[in-house]
């Protein structure tokens, strides 16, 4: 019963197909499902070019089928060479992502790809099992992932296989985890506060560590260095060390609160435990160890810290054209309002203002004195102030804005339409003419009907030309007042074909 309500639940009707050669069609997978008769089959292809992506989704008539197609075809060769990989076709990314459900295997053996983890965890239950490599040298990366039907199945997993040799290599598994959540093995460190230059022959000797490259740069505008570590483990060790003990600035050196300390008391041999304590508060500078961040990711991090609190924060813009509107004269526009935070004023890749910017306060209250500086003139120019969207918000808007742009086009199209109907009707419709009427009225009003209604010039010239010059007036004025236009288009006919058999004779 609970292997049906697994099936049902996982297994609709559909399969993932992964790992297919460039060449398989639709019916070498056909064929290769052999009784399992799929109700339909889709290879993904490159837009451009129209080659195939290497997978692609089958579908089959019942659940059943899946299942055991599943069963019977995973990993099983399509041609002389490759095996395919096949696992349910989960929609729902919240349920395919989940980490309750999902293992990652690392430290894996060298030669152990997709075929070979299956193998060594088929027996397990496992829905889904993938080492990948990369594409362009065929290279394993030496990880993998595997998926499963119910959390139980997972912790025992877990316990079974969790630290268990393999071909020579301790592998690892735990709960698989989304890309944001992981933690990359690092191996540089900043330490922020450095007031001096650590010369690279001599920061092994000062850290007491494997070094490879120390860099300090102009320390009259940055005061930080960045300290490279041979390994991950040496710079992890550090950082533990510095944020557990405490890392100062110590006559030009980074020490260890525990080495600072020591070696306050060899240059002080005589000073009492008071006095070595009031030497502490003066002679040691507080140094601060972080863990390095790319320009990337730090703008990131800043910018998800303005977004957890845009209370806090103000949009100003508008003052670009401002002769001479640095940060100072932005601080000062705000003054009273509370204490500034931080100041952002957007640049260009010149070093010329964007003209907008975001000014952060250090609570809620002084960005909403702030706001009642919206629309205050300096140097003639309105500055605007408003309050920070989210790029959520943003999105919103701008959807709306697409959405009402959209609505707008189907109205005018729509009054387009109308109109040419109206048109349409227009020229079905007897016409109201004046009940005195000239013979060059009449003429011009039977040319302008023939020639909208696709006759010809020359014809239309020498129908007036019988009807008004030859004495007819009456005829004339009968048929362009006529209540129903469609005896008007009869006699164009009808005079027409006369004219033309005459010219044929």
């Amino acid at each position: 019963k609970k292997k049906k309500i697994e099936v049902s639940t996982y297994f609709k009707r559909s399969l993932y197909i992964g790992d297919l050669p460039t060449n398989a069609d639709e019916y070498t997978i056909n064929n290769f499902f052999g009784d399992y008769i799929p109700l339909s089959i889709k290879i993904c292809k490159d837009r451009m070019t129209g080659e195939s992506l290497g997978y692609g989704y089958i579908n089959f008539h019942t659940k059943e089928d899946t299942y055991k197609a599943f069963l019977e075809k995973n990993y099983q060769k399509i041609d002389d060479v490759t095996r395919i990989r096949l696992s349910p076709a989960i929609r729902d990314t919240s349920v395919r992502n989940d980490p309750s459900l999902n293992l990652f295997v690392k430290n894996l053996p060298e030669k152990v790809g997709s075929y070979h983890l299956w193998k060594l965890f088929k027996s397990t239950g496992t829905i889904s099992c993938v080492a990948p490599f990369n594409k362009e040298t065929g290279k394993l990366y030496g990880y993998g992932f595997l998926a499963y039907l119910n959390t139980e199945t997972v912790e025992e997993v877990k316990q079974k296989y969790n630290g268990r040799k393999i071909k020579g290599n301790i592998i690892e598994i735990e709960n698989y985890k989304k890309q944001g959540e992981r933690e990359k093995p690092f191996t540089n460190i900043f330490i922020k506060g450095m007031k001096f230059k650590v010369p690279n022959e001599e920061a092994s000797k000062i850290i007491g560590l494997q070094v490879t490259s120390v860099y300090t740069p102009d320390v009259e505008k940055k005061n930080y260095t960045a300290v490279n570590f041979k390994t991950s483990e040496g710079a992890e060790e550090f950082m533990e060390k510095a944020n557990k003990e405490g890392l100062v600035d110590y006559n030009g050196k980074p020490l260890l609160m525990s080495e600072a300390k020591e070696a306050l008391k060899k240059d002080n041999p005589e000073a009492s435990a008071e006095e070595l304590e009031k030497l502490e508060e003066t002679e040691f500078s507080e140094l601060k160890v972080e863990r390095f961040t790319s320009r990337k990711q730090y703008l990131k991090k800043k910018k998800s810290q303005t977004l957890q609190e845009p209370d806090k924060a103000v949009y100003v813009k508008n003052y670009g054209s401002i002769q001479g509107f640095d940060e100072t004269r932005l601080r000062n526009f705000f003054e009273g309002c509370g204490e500034i935070d931080s100041v952002k004023m957007m640049k260009n890749e010149n070093g010329s203002h964007r003209g907008f910017g975001f000014v952060n306060f250090t609570t809620k209250q002084a960005a909403q004195e702030a706001l009642k500086k919206n629309q205050t003139y300096v140097e003639g120019k309105m500055i605007e102030v408003l309050q920070p969207k989210t790029q959520k918000q943003r999105e919103m808007e701008k959807s709306a804005k697409l959405l009402h742009q959209h609505q707008q086009q189907q109205q005018q199209h729509q009054q387009q339409m109308m109109n040419m109907q109206y048109s349409q009707q227009q020229q079905m419709m007897p016409m109201q003419y004046p009940q005195q009427m000239t013979t060059e009225q009449m003429g011009n009003l039977i040319y302008s009907y023939g020639i909208t209604n696709g006759f010809k010039h020359d014809i239309l010239i020498q129908i007036i030309s019988a009807l008004i010059n030859g004495g007819n007036i009456e005829a004339a004025y009968g048929l362009v007042t006529n209540p129903n236009p469609e005896e008007l288009n009869r006699f164009l006919h009808k005079e027409t074909e006369r004219i033309e058999q005459q010219q044929q004779q």
